[in-house]
């Protein structure tokens, strides 16, 4: 971006608009898939019932390859890490569940 400072954008705005403008971000193949699979989580995770919110500390590191990870499978941080947790937790116990 030329000149950040023009629109007032916050850092992750700028870095944002860096991405797109750099083409960085690209469509998924399948992009209605993608949608419906999307729109079936937040569905049955939205609910204020479902969730309750945790606190936890990340090493830089693991926050730079869940960043990588996410932006490879198409998916924000929060529900990539939601469901690494939830894999991981069905794998120890199978009679593990929600």
């Amino acid at each position: 971006m030329e000149n950040p400072t023009e629109y007032n954008l916050e850092k992750w705005e700028s870095e944002l608009l860096d991405e797109i403008e750099n083409e960085d971000w690209v469509s998924v193949p399948n992009l209605q898939e993608e949608i419906s699979a999307i729109k079936q989580a937040a569905i049955n995770t939205n609910s204020s019932e479902n969730q309750e919110v945790k606190l936890i500390f990340l090493s830089k590191a693991d926050i730079e390859a869940l960043r990588q990870l996410s932006k490879k499978n198409y998916k924000s941080i929060d529900f990539l890490i939601s469901e690494i947790v939830h894999n991981y937790l069905e794998k120890q116990n199978k009679h593990y569940a929600y």
